[in-house]
């Protein structure tokens, strides 16, 4: 594993069984504290090396490794970004909507969680649930008491490309 355009940083060997193909490999490694504290991109460096001395060796598109979490520029319910007041019956949905900080993990994609809680307990009366959105918007409905105030959280979690 290695930077892209920089000599090799980490590395691991191992050795499969003579005679056995492999259809599928899958390798772990640790990527260098340099890296991890900086970002950039890394490339996968694979050499295959026979009992012969022959070799062949593949290297990998450059993988992005981003350090900085993703964020959330503000949330919005019911179409409001400061405290809300609303009724619900046994219908209503809420209307959810964010605008996320698009620079803190673009060119990568983001996934979403969304829970809702009561203020006063930590009761979750929606449980965490992934939000399949393109539109960073959706709509949710929950049981709650008589003039029970909650708050919505959002987790954003980086998912790069």
């Amino acid at each position: 594993l290695a930077r892209a355009g920089a000599n090799t940083t980490a590395c691991t060997s191992w050795t499969s069984a003579v005679g056995v193909p492999s259809t599928a490999l899958q390798l772990s490694a640790m990527l260098p504290a340099d890296v991890l504290v900086t970002g950039g991109q890394v490339v996968a460096h694979v050499r295959a090396t026979n009992g012969a001395g022959l070799s062949s060796s593949a290297t990998s598109n450059a993988m992005n490794v981003y350090v900085s979490p993703p964020g959330l520029g503000r949330l919005i319910v019911q179409g409001m970004s400061e405290n809300v007041s609303c009724f619900l019956n046994d219908t209503s949905a809420i209307a959810v909507a964010w605008l996320p900080d698009e620079e803190s993990f673009l060119p990568g994609t983001a996934a979403y969680a969304l829970s809702v809680i009561e203020s006063t307990s930590e009761h979750a009366l929606l449980a965490e649930r992934l939000v399949i959105s393109s539109t960073n918007a959706t709509n949710v409905s929950f049981a709650a008491a008589d003039g029970v105030t909650v708050r919505f959280r959002l987790v954003v979690t980086n998912v790069a490309a």
